[in-house]
């Protein structure tokens, strides 16, 4: 094989031991991609206000220098952004209604952020309860209560 050959070959073995991307996973790239392809002015609105968290910390990063406006140094996240930006402008194609698009991403990436909270919420109050601290258990009951009701607001 050649030195490109063994490029693609590995390349193409990585790509085949990685596991399958998550529902929640896959949202976070096209709320990015979406949200990287629009102009910074109309990106108010859905970037305040929300309970997302991201899977992984650059893309965090690259969410919370979008909504600051910032400019992305680091080069790793810079080419992350690009390429963001560039699935975006293939998604915006083929959508009639962008924000309509970017705001139904936003709804259901942040009801999966709920659930898998709710989950960690779940094996945290079992563990307190265990250790027999109430105080702890009484602040983390009341949090799931609250997600709990986002849950139920129709999406």
């Amino acid at each position: 094989m050649s030195g490109m050959d063994d490029t693609i070959h590995t390349q193409t073995v990585r790509a085949s031991n990685a596991p399958p991307k998550t529902r929640r996973v896959l949202l976070e790239d096209r709320f990015l991609s979406l949200l990287a392809a629009i102009p910074p002015d109309k990106r108010g609105g859905i970037i305040h206000g929300h309970r997302i968290i991201f899977s992984d910390s650059s893309s965090d990063a690259i969410f919370h220098a979008m909504a600051h406006a910032t400019k992305v140094t680091d080069p790793e996240l810079v080419q992350k952004l690009s390429m963001y930006a560039f699935k975006g402008e293939i998604i915006l194609q083929s959508l009639i209604a962008p924000d309509t698009e970017l705001a139904l991403c936003k709804n259901e990436l942040e009801r999966e952020c709920v659930k898998h909270r709710l989950g960690e919420l779940t094996t945290e109050i079992a563990r307190n309860e265990k250790e027999k601290n109430s105080d702890q258990t009484a602040v983390l009951l009341h949090e799931f209560r609250e997600l709990s009701e986002f849950l139920k607001r129709p999406a």
